[in-house]
This record gives C-alpha cells, sequence and structure tokens, in this order.
C-alpha cells in the first residue's frame, strides 16, 4: 500500500509536468533560478581548456573542505548553527530568545544570528535567488518579527503567553498550553471523537501560528493575482504560441533535433496513477470518495499552494473525516511538489541540451529505485530517532516538525 502511494503520487506530478512542457518549459522566460548552478557546474565539469581544468580543480577543493566543515556544525558542535550575542548577552530573557535566538524550527525567529552551517547560510539560495524576491523576503521577515511579537505578548485568540502556550507550534495544544491528546480525540475510522472533544475542550493552535496560516492563505491568492497583472500579455502569448510576445527558447530550438518524450505516453502515465490512485484509497477504507480524489487531483493541476492550504479544501468538502483528508492533501499537494521538481529537470535538460526522453526515463527509473531506498531509509530513521521526532523541534540532526504539521491540520479541519 505503502508503495503504491508513493507511486502513484509521483506518477501524476510528472504526468501534469509533462502535459504543462508548452507553458512551464518550453518558454525562454519561464525560468527556474535554483538549476542555474546546476547547468553551470555540469558545464564546467564537462569542459575543455585550462578555465575548466582550473575550475574542476578548485571545485574539488572547495568540495572537500566544505565536506569535512560540514562535519562539525552537522553533528561535533551544533551550536554553530546559529550564534546569538544577545542570546549570550541575556540567555534567561525569554523575549530575547524568541526573537533572536535558534536555527532549528521552533528555538525562536534566529534574527542577526549568525550561522556557521552551509546548509541553514544557503537555504534560501543567495546566491542565484533574483535580488528583487530577496528584498521583498527580508522586509517580510522583519515585519513578521514584529507581528509574531505583537500577537503573542497580547494573546491574541487566547494562545498566547498568558496562557502559557509556547512562542511557536504547529502542534495540537489544550487550552491550557499542553499537548492535545489527539490519539483520544480521533476514533480508528478517522472520525472525531465527539464524546471525548466534550470532555477535554477544542484543540488550539498557537496565535502566531494562527496569524501564520491567515497571512499565508492570504499570500496564495495575492500571489495568483500579482502574476496576472504584472505578466497578462506573456501569459496571453503563451497560450496563443505567438513567437512576437513569447520568443522562442534557443535551448529549446537545439533540442528539437531530438524526439520529444510522446503526449500520448505523459497521458498515459496520468490516467494509470490516477487509476491507481483511487484504487489504493477504496482497498484502504480511506472515506475519501472517488469525486473527492478526482477534485484532488484536478487541484493539483491548477494550484501549486501548500499542502496545509490545501487540507482547508479537504476540511470544508468533506468534514468528520481525519484520515480522508490526509488522503485529500497528498494527492492534492504532493504531487504539485513533484509536478515542480519534474519540470525543474524539464528545463535543465534543455539547458544541457539533453534528449527529453532521456531525461523523463532517468527521472522514472530514479522514482521507482527511490521509492524503495526512502521507504527503509524512513522506516530505519523512525525506528532509531522515535523520541526526537516527537519533541517539539527536533535535535538539529531529525525533526519531524513536517509530519506533526500535516498531522494537526488534517485533525484540526475534521
Amino acid at each position: 500500500m505503502s508503495f503504491g502511494i508513493l507511486l502513484s503520487s509521483q506518477l501524476i506530478g510528472y504526468g501534469w509536468a509533462g502535459l504543462l512542457q508548452p507553458i512551464l518549459v518550453y518558454p525562454t522566460h519561464v525560468f527556474y533560478p535554483e538549476i542555474l548552478p546546476s547547468v553551470s557546474l555540469f558545464y564546467s565539469l564537462c569542459g575543455d581548456g585550462r578555465v575548466a581544468k582550473d575550475q574542476i580543480k578548485f571545485f574539488k577543493r572547495a568540495f572537500l573542505a566544505m565536506g569535512i566543515y560540514e562535519i562539525f556544525p552537522a553533528y561535533i558542535a551544533p551550536a554553530f548553527q546559529a550564534i546569538s550575542v544577545f542570546c549570550l548577552t541575556l540567555p534567561r530573557n525569554q523575549l530575547i530568545t524568541n526573537i533572536f535566538g535558534g536555527a532549528q524550527p521552533f528555538e525562536g525567529l534566529g534574527f542577526l544570528s549568525i550561522s556557521g552551517d552551509w546548509a541553514l547560510v544557503g537555504a534560501h539560495g543567495p546566491l542565484y535567488t533574483p535580488l528583487n524576491a530577496q528584498v521583498h523576503h527580508i522586509v517580510g521577515v522583519v515585519f513578521s518579527l514584529f507581528i509574531l511579537s505583537f500577537v503573542y505578548t497580547h494573546s491574541w485568540y487566547d494562545a498566547g503567553i498568558t496562557q502559557d502556550f509556547p512562542f511557536m507550534s504547529v502542534s495540537l495544544l489544550s487550552s491550557n498550553g499542553t499537548t492535545y491528546p489527539t490519539k483520544r480525540v480521533i476514533n480508528p475510522n478517522g472520525s472525531p471523537n465527539e464524546e471525548v472533544i466534550q470532555e477535554i475542550g477544542v484543540p488550539f493552535f498557537t496565535s502566531t501560528y494562527v496569524v501564520v496560516q491567515i497571512i499565508a492563505s492570504l499570500a496564495m491568492t495575492s500571489a495568483i493575482t500579482h502574476v496576472l497583472l504584472e505578466n497578462y500579455p506573456l501569459i496571453l502569448g503563451i497560450f496563443k504560441k505567438s513567437p512576437k510576445v513569447v520568443p522562442v527558447d534557443p535551448h529549446r530550438l537545439l533540442c528539437q533535433k531530438y524526439k520529444d518524450f510522446p503526449k500520448w505516453a505523459f497521458g498515459l502515465i496520468l490516467i494509470f496513477s490516477i487509476g491507481l490512485a483511487m484504487g489504493l484509497s477504496s482497498l484502504s477504507q480511506s472515506g475519501l470518495p472517488p469525486l473527492g480524489m478526482l477534485f484532488a487531483i484536478f487541484l493539483s493541476s491548477i494550484l501549486t499552494c501548500g499542502g496545509l492550504k490545501v487540507q482547508m479544501f479537504g476540511g470544508l468538502l468533506f468534514p468528520g473525516n481525519a484520515f480522508g483528508n490526509m488522503w485529500f492533501t497528498t494527492y492534492g499537494a504532493s504531487t504539485v511538489n513533484q509536478s515542480m521538481n519534474m519540470l525543474k529537470d524539464l528545463k535543465l535538460g534543455q539547458y544541457m541540451h539533453l534528449p527529453q526522453s532521456i531525461v523523463v526515463l532517468a527521472q522514472m527509473l530514479g522514482t521507482i529505485v527511490g521509492i524503495f531506498v526512502n521507504y527503509g531509509v524512513m522506516k530505519t530513521i523512525i525506528h532509531s530517532q522515535r523520541e526526537i521526532l516527537l519533541s517539539s523541534g527536533g535535535d538539529g540532526v531529525f525533526s519531524g516538525v513536517a509530519i506533526t504539521a500535516f498531522q494537526s491540520q488534517a485533525v484540526r479541519y475534521c
């Protein structure tokens, strides 16, 4: 069952990606900044001449040095991940800790901290992210410092400092800020246990997390509006296939000497994976009706929003079914992530002038192998790091925050 879910959710994303190539891969104006360093690296590694040799030599030295250095902040001295002068000066001041402390989830906002961890420094791609996007990101971070601190200290929604709630958390909490007994309120079939809920009360989120979800929901719709208003001529030209509005990508012209992976093959992949998903949903008695599954897949084809926003749709359409909501989110949002990853790889193949069929087949092979490898690694980590994964913030190496958020939202919206 698990392997089938992993396979079908990924193949649905691949099917959508293949069918959307004329819009999201072929045009020159469509580019993915995060793949540009890989393109530059591959060209350098495969290049000839003195310059290419010097670049390869520098890469080997830098790769070796960074690999050895990363052992220290990741395992030997995790304190190097974030060093805050303010926290060192006032270690017992909770407000200072909330604003300036921490690099891992829910340790603090980490404002003005100095990080010695390459993984954290490069997490948002500062070397390839467009400057205007970075400026907007920084402005948003500064505003969030004031907004989240104000919301928490004034105990909005009765879920702040007055009620002893944590500053940041994605877990479901009781009215006094303690962990909510999720297992008690959910029946084995995924429906809510109304008697227990009446006894212990409804669950709460921290005030900061509620505000973050509100802002994220507003950002989702405003982003769509912004794209339509700012790029209307370009979008219209893509659908009309007008070369005057959408110039032909020269990399695409070079790739046309190869035979493309057939569109009908992408369609067959999509149909097969949808059928597999619906069959698995029925066999597992998820409680998600076939129309619900189809709507989730349709949603994945038109939205690129985060999974936690999709769970709101599932909760509204199919209330009282936490497990069904998880299925809805898996095929309504996780497939979007797979589709975006596939689109990036197809664009990378176009920049590298590779045959499209080779790119697709390599991805398919990697998907099949990756399912077994990732499943084995997951089982090993869960077995050996169970207590750390169940903790609120992890240990700097392992963290169960993403799964906790996924579960909490499914229960909350049911």
